[in-house]
């Protein structure tokens, strides 16, 4: 069965920090509310950035936790958990959590292996916060997307084509879901990455319509909350250093041209946008740099990168997202 690849920072190499080395960026304590996951403790776990306090949300290591994402209603937050020790991303061991913004009431909502699923990942939440949206691999042997209730019950299969859909999140009408997957009638390789192209298609799986059009392996799109438009991630130099360099992109919602927000020769993440669209946070390393990924936010047209938390030689942050 295939097993797809997405995209994950790895603790190779030589990566970014704020102090010491030069030329960096502007450090800045965090403004707003993010969650990321780090492996400070030795395993991956959720925290919280709040008013620059930093609190540790999850502390089980016999787990990876990893993608936290916190609803717009409420403030509870999902997140998956993988076994330890293993990586963040292992969506073929993954089973989907849920927990109230403080921590508390960790439970297990969609375990590894329900519904028939072979493999889950990518859960977000719906504009609501009454439904969440991901992929799965089912009984078809392909990744589909799905939405659920806000307990990860009754899931709806709203993709149609046995191609590949991944990535997968809500516009903020919450009228269409934008994801990442091979274009329509493609029939070539299922590990040619580059062929990963940005869609949109309606909440009950209609009008499936292909963004981009670049032979460019694209990732992670998510729509401004102004719902102007969708900014993703690609891997532009796919066979440098193994990794690749990676860039942040941006896309009229309705479709048009492409406009680079950061394509520098590095490694640039999945993307979080700012309520007033005007900025976007996002996980970075930067080659030849001895520390490990952290966290950075830019300017929607590219300007004022700033390091918002700061590197360690010793762990890394990744997979940022803004607590609504």
């Amino acid at each position: 069965m295939k097993k797809l690849l997405f995209f994950t920072f790895l603790s190779l190499l030589v990566f970014t920090g704020c102090p010491d080395e030069e030329p960096q960026p502007p450090c800045e304590s965090p403004t707003l509310g993010l969650l990321v996951n780090s492996d400070s403790t030795g395993n991956f776990e959720v925290y919280k950035y709040e008013n620059d306090e930093r609190t540790q949300l999850t502390n089980d290591p016999t787990y990876e936790s990893w993608w936290a994402r916190s609803s717009p209603a409420d403030g509870s937050i999902i997140f998956y958990r993988s076994p330890a020790p293993g990586k963040d991303n292992d969506y073929d061991r993954a089973g989907l959590w849920k927990m109230d913004a403080d921590g508390a009431n960790q439970r297990e909502i969609i375990p590894e292996g329900a519904f028939g699923w072979t493999h889950q990942g990518t859960a977000d939440w719906s504009p609501d916060g009454q439904q969440l949206v991901m992929t799965a691999i089912d009984n078809t042997g392909h990744w589909h997307i799905f939405i659920t209730n806000n307990e990860g019950e009754n899931p709806q299969k709203i993709s149609t084509r046995n191609s590949l859909y991944a990535d997968p999140s809500f516009s903020p009408d919450g009228e269409k879901i934008v994801f990442t997957g091979f274009p329509e009638n493609y029939l070539g390789n299922p590990l040619d990455w580059t062929n990963y192209e940005i869609h949109t298609m309606n909440v009950d799986g209609t009008n499936e319509t292909r963004l981009t059009f670049d032979n460019i392996r694209d990732h992670d799109p998510y729509f401004s909350p102004d719902g102007t438009e969708i900014a993703f991630e690609s891997e532009v130099e796919p066979f440098y250093l193994i990794i690749g360099q990676w860039a942040i992109r941006k896309i009229p919602a309705a479709g048009g041209e492409i406009e680079d927000v950061i394509n520098d020769g590095h490694i640039n993440g999945v993307v979080s946008w700012s309520e007033d669209s005007e900025e976007i946070y996002f996980p970075r390393a930067v080659f030849g740099v001895d520390r490990e990924t952290t966290i950075f936010k830019i300017k929607k047209d590219g300007s004022d990168l700033v390091n918002v938390i700061p590197g360690n030689s010793e762990f890394q942050y990744i997979n940022v997202s803004i607590i609504p």
